[in-house]
């Protein structure tokens, strides 16, 4: 995936409802074979409601399992 061209000001503008992070910590493999992360935000979490930040959020916590159907086709594992 190659890094995209939008400001992080224009991504928020062209946000209908979402969340913006500010930085991700913690971020921990928690499961190597199936692809189990987990981990947590920190330094600014704000609801994006109509291309405006809203209000404060509280910090999350989150785990995310990939399946390897989510990969692109031309994934090997290594």
């Amino acid at each position: 995936m190659a890094p995209g061209s939008s400001s992080i000001e224009e991504m928020i503008r062209t946000t209908r409802r979402g969340l913006y992070i500010n930085r991700f910590w913690y971020t921990r493999l928690v499961h190597p074979r199936d692809c189990v992360i987990t981990g947590m935000n920190r330094d600014g979490l704000f609801m994006v409601q109509n291309g405006e930040l809203a209000y404060p959020v509280k910090n999350l916590r989150f785990n995310r399992w990939k399946s390897s159907r989510q990969l692109p086709d031309r994934y090997k594992p290594p």
